[in-house]
């Protein structure tokens, strides 16, 4: 599912959100609400920086979104998390 401010996939019980701020706003990762990493594009890749552990779950699904905000932002799906 697409939504307005970001991108949304929600598998089981964990949500894992890629939000854009704008280009003055931090570049979050929303976790279940929680803010959890940051991310950037760098060298046509999404590069992410979590702030705090992820589990594996968290993990696979931050990563499948940052793989889709490449594919939209620069038309390449490489992520480095």
């Amino acid at each position: 599912m697409k939504e307005a401010r970001g991108f949304v996939r929600q598998h089981g019980p964990s949500k894992a959100v890629v939000e854009p701020m704008g280009q003055a706003g931090a570049r979050v990762v929303l976790v279940d609400g929680r803010v959890s990493a940051t991310w950037k594009v760098e060298d046509d890749t999404v590069v992410v920086q979590p702030l705090r552990t992820l589990s594996r779950t968290e993990r696979d699904e931050v990563a499948e979104e940052a793989r889709e905000l490449a594919r939209f932002l620069v038309d390449t799906d490489k992520v480095r998390l």
